[in-house]
């Protein structure tokens, strides 16, 4: 006959067993949540949802026109066809000249900040000069145009930048705390000495980009492109740099300090005198 304290002491120790499997399971679904939730975010910011709306009126519209074609009261003569091809093409030539393509001035984008307004989406401000100015916080310049434009010096505080094409552009000593670059194009942008701390740079595409002494203390990297970057005395103190491109990337003397290098691609980076310490690798 079975000793019942034994299968007391087997019995306790099955369920102390069960308990922490369950702890386990419960610590991997908070974890598997938050990666959800990252990625929901993620997917919720994407620039080409923004623009879903406004294809599918496009295709919309062109299907209403087709079918127009197609009925035998919208038939016209070759005559009628080829004067009607000269009136748009006369249209879309007018309309270039006026398209907001055309880049504004500094003057101008000045004096429409001066005047209150602060959405700015689109905006194409291409090689314009703005060096050394101060503008208000939360600015939106989402999807702008900001090829090769001067910002050095520049105070642009929590930004809107999502989508914006930076590429080339000049942003040395550029405050811009807090700002949202992710999914912004900054390739080969000079962003030397600038002020990025606690900004968003996720999936945006820094190849080539002069980041030397940048402050990018808490900033969060997410999935970004490094590739071939300077980051030679980088501040990157808790940045998050998890599943970062960082191929042929320099950090000689950065400060990566208790940042997260979860899934980061480090081939062929240099870390000369980096500093790692409680770095997540």
């Amino acid at each position: 006959m079975a000793d019942p304290e034994l299968d007391l002491a087997s019995l306790v120790a099955r369920i102390e067993k069960l308990e922490e499997q369950q702890d386990i399971v419960a610590k991997y679904a908070v974890k598997i949540k938050r990666q959800l939730d990252h990625l929901t975010e993620q997917f919720n910011i994407r620039p080409e949802l923004q623009q879903m709306e406004s294809l599918q009126e496009v295709i919309a519209n062109l299907s209403e026109a087709v079918a127009n074609l197609r009925q035998p009261s919208a038939a016209i003569t070759l005559e009628e066809s080829s004067a009607g091809l000269n009136e748009e093409q006369e249209t879309d030539d007018v309309a270039q000249e006026e398209s907001p393509e055309t880049a504004i001035s500094a003057e101008e984008f000045c004096r429409r900040v001066d005047e209150g307004e602060k959405d700015f989406t689109g905006i194409n401000l291409a090689e314009v000069d703005l060096t050394g100015k101060r503008f208000p916080n939360g600015l939106n310049l989402s999807q702008a145009n900001l090829t090769k434009t001067k910002l050095g010096r520049t105070s642009l505080r929590s930004v809107n930048m999502i989508g914006a094409n930076l590429t080339e552009a000049e942003l040395a000593k550029a405050d811009l705390f807090q700002a949202n670059l992710s999914y912004a194009d900054l390739e080969k942008a000079n962003f030397g000495q600038a002020n990025l701390a606690a900004a968003k740079l996720e999936e945006a595409n820094l190849q080539e980009a002069n980041l030397i002494g940048i402050d990018l203390q808490q900033a969060s990297l997410y999935g970004a492109n490094l590739s071939e970057a300077n980051l030679n005395e980088a501040d990157l103190v808790q940045a998050n740099l998890a599943q970062a491109d960082l191929t042929g990337a320099n950090l000689i003397q950065a400060n990566l300090s208790e940042a997260n290098l979860d899934e980061a691609n480090l081939e062929s980076a240099n870390l000369t005198v980096a500093d790692l310490s409680k770095a997540n690798l």
